[in-house]
């Protein structure tokens, strides 16, 4: 089993939308934050590794540099 933690850092306005996209992804769990980053671990899940649900973040809308710069620390 693996189990990460991040930070993911969402552009303004826009926590609420990118906790529910979060949310609705398999092994993913939000501890808190506030509107401009959100405390998440990801862990492993049924057909789903923890490294493939990274990656599925990265490519969210809202957060900051989705994609290949993707703030995740």
């Amino acid at each position: 089993m693996n189990i990460c933690s991040l930070v993911v850092h969402t552009k303004p306005n826009n926590a609420s939308t990118v906790e529910s996209r979060l949310t609705a992804l398999p092994g993913v769990e939000i501890h808190g934050g506030n509107e401009s980053k959100l405390i998440v671990t990801v862990e492993d899940a049924d057909l789903h590794q923890a490294a493939d649900t990274l990656h599925t973040i990265q490519q969210l809308e809202g957060i900051v540099g989705n994609g290949s710069n993707s703030l995740l620390t």
